[in-house]
C-alpha cells in the first residue's frame, strides 16, 4: 500500500486525479487481499434488514454489516467466558458461612474501599 502517492502527483489536475483513483483503488485491493471470501445464505427477512442498515448508511456493504455481526458476538462471547469462569471459581470455593446480609455489606464496602460505589 502506498500511502504517498497523492504526494508523488503532478500538478496537472487531470493525472492527479487518475493517480488518486489508482491509489485508492489499490488500497481497497490491499485490504481486500487480507480478508478471507465466504458465500453465505441469508434469509429473506434477514437480507431485507441488512439492506436496511446499507440503505440508511449506517454501513457500506453487506460485508461490514456481517463482521460488525461477527465483532459484537465475539465480544459477547468473550463476556460470556469471563461470566462462566467467575461461577465456576464460586462454585469450587465451596458454601459460604456467611449471611446474605453479611456478603452483600462486604461487596458494599468492598466497593467504598476501591471507588466503585
Amino acid at each position: 500500500m502506498n500511502l504517498n502517492c497523492v504526494a508523488k502527483t503532478t500538478t496537472e489536475l487531470g493525472r492527479k486525479a487518475i493517480l488518486m483513483l489508482y491509489c485508492i483503488t489499490s488500497t481497497s485491493f490491499f485490504w481486500s487481499q487480507n480478508m478471507a471470501r465466504a458465500s453465505i445464505s441469508i434469509t429473506p427477512p434477514n437480507d431485507a434488514w441488512i439492506k436496511s442498515l446499507i440503505d440508511s448508511e449506517e454501513f457500506s456493504s453487506r460485508s461490514d454489516v456481517v463482521n460488525d455481526l461477527i465483532r459484537k458476538a465475539r465480544k459477547d462471547q468473550g463476556d460470556i467466558d469471563t461470566i462462566r469462569a467467575a461461577l465456576i471459581e464460586g462454585e469450587e470455593s465451596g458454601t459460604s458461612t456467611r449471611s446474605p446480609e453479611e456478603i452483600i455489606n462486604a461487596v458494599i464496602e468492598k466497593r467504598r474501599m476501591n471507588g466503585t460505589l
